[in-house]
């Protein structure tokens, strides 16, 4: 996308970087596909997180030193007005918040996490969860047996439609 149309158009723009971006980007594309947003991985330019409405980063998790830096260069590019989406239960990933200045949301099986999963039951017929975000608990179905890999991928595209004001139950019957 060129500057110019970058512009005129002022999307939202969700930056994924970590382990899984691929499945983190197809779910939140199904979460916001009827929003105006640009979704990148973390080879993006800095210029995106820099100009747009309201940047998102979401960090899903990583045990690689340099891309830990550059994750933590990219939250400190973020401005106040954007948000950090980040894996509670990686300490590592966790503490990426107090390099930023944006509003962070995080996510887990913490009872500390602002968006924390709960009732976990994988079986070969699908996966279920529960999520509670500020008191409200909504349940979530997959047809698909999932790894948990794929879980935390699915908390962070959740923790993006949260940021993006879209409800825990109109989420979970998208992604249903």
């Amino acid at each position: 996308m060129n500057k110019l149309l970058f512009f005129i158009k002022r999307p939202c723009v969700v930056v994924i970087v970590g382990k899984d971006c691929s499945f983190a980007t197809k779910i939140i594309s199904k979460i916001l596909k009827d929003k105006n947003v640009l979704i990148l991985g973390p080879e993006t330019s800095d210029f995106f997180l820099k100009k747009s409405k309201l940047p998102i980063l979401v960090i899903t998790d990583s045990d690689d030193e340099k891309e830990i830096s550059n994750i933590k260069r990219l939250a400190k590019i973020i401005p106040a007005h954007g948000f950090l989406v980040l894996n509670f239960d990686k300490d590592q990933i966790r503490d990426i918040r107090n390099v930023c200045v944006a509003e962070y949301l995080t996510y887990g099986f913490y009872k500390k996490a602002d968006l924390q999963i709960s009732d976990l039951n994988v079986t070969s017929d699908g996966t279920n969860f529960k999520i509670n975000y500020q008191g409200n608990i909504v349940p979530f179905w997959f047809k698909e047996s999932l790894e948990k890999e794929h879980i935390y991928s699915i908390l962070s595209a959740i923790a993006v439609g949260v940021v993006s004001d879209i409800n825990l139950v109109e989420i979970s019957q998208s992604l249903r």
